[in-house]
């Protein structure tokens, strides 16, 4: 099945938002990573445990920015495979996408919660930050 000139253009346009979700991901884990160096070099410091909380915290806040923007990204690629599919597309330039249309793209935060990508990384970021915080308050560090 060929394409014409607007439906690649409109694809194109498609996949730069699927990019920048994906970039906004990889930042988010990028500062979620130094967040927990941070508090590994502090923990070693005089740093008070509600300090070590806070920042867990924080962490946490990242996780829902990461599964945001990971609900987001598998809504353009479901959008954008339903382009490819030959969905008919009116090429208004318009790239809002409807609840409606999109509950098939399985990308609800509960959802995502489950993806490789997020249990991976924080988990065993967030056992780490436990870790620290257990050591912090029986005095070992």
């Amino acid at each position: 099945m060929g394409f014409d000139g607007d439906r690649i253009a409109y694809l194109q346009m498609i996949e730069s938002i699927i990019d920048r979700m994906s970039n906004k991901s990889g930042n988010i884990k990028g500062f979620a990573v130094t967040i927990v160096a941070g508090v590994t070099a502090l923990s070693f410091k005089e740093a008070s445990p509600y300090v070590l909380i806070l920042s867990f915290l924080t962490v946490l806040i990242f996780l829902w920015l990461d599964l945001y923007y990971l609900g987001m990204e598998r809504k353009y690629k479901f959008f954008y495979k339903q382009v490819c599919q030959g969905r008919d597309v009116d090429f208004n330039l318009s790239l809002d996408l409807k609840e409606s249309e999109l509950r098939e793209a399985k990308a609800t935060k509960w959802q995502c919660l489950t993806s490789k990508s997020i249990y991976y990384f924080y988990i065993p970021l967030g056992l780490l930050m436990i870790i620290i915080l257990i050591l912090k308050f029986k005095g070992v560090i």
